[in-house]
């Protein structure tokens, strides 16, 4: 049973994005390689690695769709689990990196031949994660792809620094993915004032105003597919601005994007933008832009809104890291043990229209099956708006996400079982 709240009178509060001018994109900044890299692999096939093998640039590494390839030549040193956000599982990989790069020969055979059915797992371990396998495999077939230029959350400008610098590349990559999505319209949605740059990238351009959640894959999904008859959100795909770059390097020049690029925001509000290899520890990139940290301060992994703390200094970046923000032990907003003042704040926010008030109720006390039944827990976009306002200053945003993983673990348990 879904119970919709009557009082949500679109009251979400005005939080923009940053749109970033050409003059903004300043020169990026580049982190040398690591002595050591970690990598994290989620998969669930077992790995075929140990500790004193080498690996080779560009190596897949697991088996199956979720995949890792190798973001750096060197020795294999630890292998070890690993604890994430809301108790997921990885393996983590310690790897003491050597240069020059050493390319795996089985990735270049594979680039070479091009067929999609052998390159879909890279495609998927592409810098952004790009979920392929939806345009590719989808039933029915997508007939529309997304690809936002404002991030997941506000202050990172990550994608809008690729579409002002890479814009040649963005084009390549544009006509990579018409090949491979067929009759799909290819949209780049775009706040008005880079409208002129997404025109040279050849997708069809949709202008969204710069206010959050406006980029939201859900929220843009209705946006695009509103006027069009016949059209539904269950034909939409997302790809970011750096996954088509990645499609461009793969297929035009053969190589594997193995460097991120991504907005570090220090404890001042300065944002860098910053290209690192993937598996770097992100204390080597506060240490190579002279970011220093103490007892008390906090790293977030993303934005403020929905980004997720960083718990382990030697936190790698990943193939979707887009932002990382620092932030003063005397910046942190501390949360409240206190229950629901049923203010309604919450509710009024929320773009979903999911009654919070009365999910928390349930959150709170872990009953997160019969919040996912009564009052929507699914249907979160996670935006994180709701903890925003929140008069009490509960967590509202991270009861929700350990409800879904909770509501999720379950699930699979269940199909693991019979």
């Amino acid at each position: 049973m879904l119970r919709r709240s009557f009082f949500n009178l679109g009251a979400t509060p005005k939080l923009h994005y940053p749109v970033l001018s050409r003059t903004e994109a300043k020169d990026i900044r580049e982190i040398p390689l690591p002595e050591k890299a970690v990598l994290l692999y989620r998969g669930s096939a077992a790995l075929a690695l140990k500790a004193g093998d080498k690996v080779r640039t560009g190596q897949k590494l697991g088996s199956g769709e979720d995949i890792l390839v190798s973001p750096v030549t060197g020795t294999v040193t630890e292998i070890s689990p690993y604890k994430g956000t809301y108790g997921r599982s990885f393996t983590a990989i310690s790897v003491k990196v050597e240069s020059p790069d050493v390319w795996d020969e089985e990735f270049a055979k594979i680039c070479k031949e091009g067929n999609l059915e052998t390159l879909g797992p890279y495609l998927s371990a592409l810098p952004g994660k790009p979920d392929i396998s939806r345009i590719l495999k989808a039933d029915p077939a997508v007939h529309t792809v997304v690809i936002p230029v404002l991030d997941k959350d506000i202050l990172i400008s990550t994608s809008q620094y690729l579409l002002h610098r890479r814009t040649d590349e963005v084009r390549g990559g544009i006509e990579h993915l018409r090949r491979m999505a067929g009759s799909a319209r290819i949209v780049i949605a775009v706040p008005a004032e880079l409208a002129s740059v997404a025109e040279k990238t050849g997708a069809e351009v949709k202008v969204v105003k710069p206010v959050f959640p406006n980029a939201h894959p859900s929220i843009l999904a209705r946006e695009i597919v509103r006027k069009k008859k016949g059209l539904g959100e269950d034909g939409v795909a997302f790809l970011s601005l750096e996954a088509v770059i990645g499609l461009n390097a793969l297929f035009g020049s053969g190589e594997f994007p193995v460097d991120k690029v991504f907005t570090v925001i220090g404890k001042d509000h300065s944002p860098f933008h910053v290209r690192a290899r993937v598996g770097t520890p992100v204390k080597d990139v506060l240490e190579a832009l002279g970011i220093r940290t103490g007892h008390g301060d906090r790293l977030i992994s993303g934005g403020p809104m929905s980004g997720e703390a960083i718990y382990w200094e030697e936190t790698p970046v990943l193939a979707d890291t887009d932002g990382i923000l620092v932030q003063g032990k005397d910046q942190i907003q501390q949360w409240s043990d206190t229950h629901c003042i049923n203010c309604g704040e919450c509710v009024r926010a929320c773009p979903s229209r999911v009654q919070v008030n009365m999910l928390i109720r349930f959150l709170e006390n872990g009953l997160y099956q019969e919040a996912a039944d009564l009052y929507d827990l699914m249907n979160c976009i996670e935006c994180g708006l709701c903890g925003y306002v929140c008069t009490a200053r509960i967590p509202l945003f991270q009861y929700i996400m350990l409800g879904k993983h909770e509501c999720e673990r379950k699930k699979a348990a269940e199909v693991a079982n019979g």
